[in-house]
């Protein structure tokens, strides 16, 4: 007799997780498309930026190398000046108390 209880009692919470696999697995698959649709979409902004940039400078090879040295320079002062870890931290702390004005 608790075998037939058991076996009855199962089957709807056998359903019901059935149920709740399925639709977990559709969200799964949803989000699955989203990510694709989202990675061809930042794949060809890519290249379309790239290729923007490619035409520059290749009509401006002097300004491209002049705008490349100086970034490089200043990156590297950024990189090895004794603030860079105060900045951040500043830096950091402002961004965290504007996000939490917002």
């Amino acid at each position: 007799m608790n075998n037939q209880n058991g076996g009855s009692a199962a089957k709807p919470l056998k359903s019901g997780v059935q149920n709740l696999v399925d639709r977990g697995s559709d969200a799964a698959d949803s989000i699955k498309v989203r990510v694709v649709e989202i990675t061809d979409k930042a794949k060809s902004k890519g290249t379309e930026l790239y290729d923007q940039i490619a035409d520059v400078v290749k009509a401006n090879p002097l300004k491209a190398i002049a705008i490349a040295f100086g970034v490089g320079y200043v990156a590297m002062r950024i990189n090895t000046s004794k603030l860079t870890p105060l900045a951040v931290i500043g830096g950091l702390g402002y961004l965290g108390s504007r996000l939490l004005r917002a």
